[in-house]
């Protein structure tokens, strides 16, 4: 009995080797492989996109009269009665005299590109997913000792923002975050934007922009709602082993300073949005890190009625990814 057991045994075992390589050659199965979580790592990788010139610094030690900030660019921030200005946060907010704060410091950085936007984690998309047609975004973040601050209630910033494009119907749009901090998306002010100009830091030259009113600190957008009635979803699929862990996925349209993040579906194995317009030109990208190498994804395409595009990424040195990004 021991002997005809170890038999069927060993014919059962020859068996399921054959069947496993036969399953194996199939050409019509994927083969799956668990790429480790990256999504940290290529966030840092990002930020790598934007040039330093976007970012600028102003510290004080005490501030007693009114001043205007002007950056590089051309970018003008104005603080009027800078006693009665700024608040500390938290549930019980405190009032901050800037001419008793010995360690102030105001940063301010700028995002009117289309990679300098990607990389800092920002979109042109409303709380309510409308996609929004953009001018450009300011960031403004001020400090008293290390803590950071934000606008008494009534208060706000003047701010002068450089553009070339012109533009009616905008207003301003205050950045929303989750619980850890994610961006979420634009919330509408209703604060009207009004073009300006103003003589440039050398003096001679005139900046053509626009000027808006901030009333909350963080990042401000200078947009408006892209015109259409009717959307439906869009979705990139890229190949097996490309997930929300390990990829950033977006759609990038060609006339405006329009970008859409594409989420990934764990049903459909695709990267989508659920309410693009049709007719509009874009450019799908994707950039991913798998196996200790990056990914770029770049397809041109224009939206319709719920589609499905095909992104085969290419890997390419991370200096590569990093000049396409800021080409954008």
């Amino acid at each position: 009995m021991l002997k005809i057991s170890v038999k069927i045994l060993t014919l059962y075992m020859l068996l399921f080797a054959v069947a496993m390589g036969h399953w194996s050659c199939r050409k019509d199965i994927l083969e799956l492989r668990p790429y480790p979580v990256t999504s940290t790592e290529l966030k840092l990788f990002l930020n790598q996109v934007p040039d330093p010139s976007t970012e600028a610094s102003f510290n004080f030690n005490g501030l007693s009269q009114d001043m205007t900030l002007t950056t590089q660019s051309g970018l003008r921030i104005f603080l009027t009665d800078v006693d009665h200005l700024f608040e500390t946060q938290g549930n019980n907010p405190v009032a901050v005299s800037l001419s008793s704060c010995t360690d102030l410091s105001i940063e301010v950085t700028v995002a009117n590109k289309r990679g300098d936007i990607i990389s800092r984690g920002l979109s042109t998309v409303s709380t309510d997913n409308q996609l929004l047609e953009s001018i450009g975004m300011v960031e403004v973040k001020v400090y008293c000792g290390g803590s950071e601050l934000q606008l008494l209630p009534g208060r706000s910033l003047k701010v002068q923002l450089p553009s070339s494009v012109n533009t009616d119907n905008l207003t301003v749009f205050a950045a929303t975050y989750d619980a850890d901090d994610n961006f979420t998306g634009w919330e509408d002010s209703g604060q009207e934007i009004f073009k300006a100009d103003w003589q440039a830091p050398n003096g001679i030259d005139v900046i053509q922009g626009y000027e808006i009113l901030i009333s909350r600190l963080g990042w401000a957008n200078c947009a408006k709602k892209l015109g259409s009635s009717t959307t439906s979803s869009f979705c990139a699929n890229l190949q097996a082993g490309y997930t929300g862990l390990n990829t950033q996925a977006y759609l990038v349209f060609e006339n405006s300073l329009t970008i859409v993040p594409l989420t990934f579906d764990d049903i459909s194995l695709s990267f989508c949005f659920p309410n693009i317009p049709s007719g509009y030109p874009v450019r799908i990208i994707s950039v991913a890190k798998l196996d200790g190498t990056y990914w770029l994804g770049s397809v041109a395409t224009e939206t319709g009625t719920n589609s499905i595009q095909q992104v085969q990424p290419v890997e390419k040195e991370a200096q590569e990814i990093l000049g396409y990004l800021r080409g954008l």
